[in-house]
Formats: structure tokens, C-alpha cells, sequence
């Protein structure tokens, strides 16, 4: 006559908490694409751009600019690409020093890289 099988409370547990995480999963899918599905389509269309602004130095004021380009690892061309450093190359910013958003800075006229602004 065979044994009967001992309960095993570890096989059984895990085996629920996959389940449950496989249905929890699904459930999160499902209501991710619900709630994208129910974005108006028309509003999209309604989306305008007013006005570009980069900040070529972190924590200095920002520049208009007519156009950006889009770099897929950094986002806008030029926009904090550089930063203000002390004497002890420690960044600086506008939580110790507001007046740094006064700092208007001007962009290269060539579209060659450089170091610094003139």
C-alpha cells in the first residue's frame, strides 16, 4: 500500500505566491492599457509647444531657443551640459547660492562643442 505524500507547507506556499504574483501581474497589464485606451484622441492632436527652454548651466538661468534637438541619452542638446564648480570642485547650486539663477549665460553661435561660453 503506498504511503501517503507528507504536506510539504514551503511547496504549497510558493506555489500560491507565484500564482498570486502571475494574476497580480495581469491585473497591473490590464489596467495599464485601460488607462492608456482611455486617453481622448483628440488631445493629442491639441498638444502645442509654446516655448523651448534650455539651461546650458545647471542651477543658471535658462535660455529660449526657436528649436532643440532630442538626444535619446541625454534629452535636450545643450541643456545642462555644464555646471559651476567651487574651489574645491564641489557642485554648486541654487540652494546655496540663489543668486547663481541671475547667471545668464549665452549660447556658441557655431554649432561646434565647446567648454566654455563667452
Amino acid at each position: 500500500m503506498p504511503r501517503p505524500k507528507d504536506f510539504d507547507f514551503f511547496e504549497e506556499s510558493t506555489t500560491w505566491i507565484a500564482l498570486f504574483c502571475v494574476v497580480l501581474s495581469a491585473m497591473w497589464a490590464w489596467a495599464m492599457k485601460t488607462k492608456s485606451s482611455n486617453i481622448d484622441k483628440s488631445t493629442k492632436s491639441d498638444i502645442k509647444v509654446s516655448q523651448v527652454i534650455v539651461y546650458p548651466i545647471k542651477s543658471c538661468a535658462g535660455i529660449s531657443v526657436p528649436a532643440a534637438e532630442i538626444d535619446s541619452q541625454s534629452g535636450l542638446a545643450l541643456d545642462r551640459v555644464w555646471m559651476i564648480v567651487d574651489s574645491r570642485n564641489s557642485f554648486m547650486s541654487q540652494r546655496r547660492s540663489p543668486k547663481m539663477a541671475l547667471i545668464t549665460p549665452n549660447l556658441p553661435q557655431n554649432k561646434k562643442k565647446t567648454n566654455h561660453f563667452k
